[in-house]
């Protein structure tokens, strides 16, 4: 099948989640079967279709990032674009750095 007519991964484990609500199953199984077949696909999911956004909470000079899969990390010197790091090493998706804004 071409590229061309290919429906975007995350479009796939959209409508499989719909259909996993809606598919009238007496015994559940189809939709059971539906639900583990999105979480399986989006677990397969190329790092490059993931964002991991990393929140720079900068703090004493260091830039000690919160990660949206839920970890942290920091660099000692730099940024992660200083570092040119591209991808999240907890969760391999690719990073997307904001800077908290500043409580004053």
């Amino acid at each position: 099948m071409s590229d061309k007519y290919r429906s975007a991964t995350k479009t796939i484990i959209g409508a499989m989640r719909i259909l996993a609500v809606d598919i009238i199953s007496d015994d559940g199984v189809a939709n059971a079967a539906i639900s583990e077949s999105a979480d399986r696909l989006e677990e397969l999911s190329l790092p490059d279709e993931r964002i991991c956004k990393w929140t720079d909470n900068i703090n004493s000079g260091r830039h000690n990032y919160s990660t949206e899969c839920g970890n942290s990390f920091y660099f000692e010197i730099g940024t992660v674009k200083g570092n040119r790091a591209k991808f999240c090493m907890f969760c391999g998706g690719e990073i997307e750095s904001e800077r908290q804004a500043d409580d004053s």
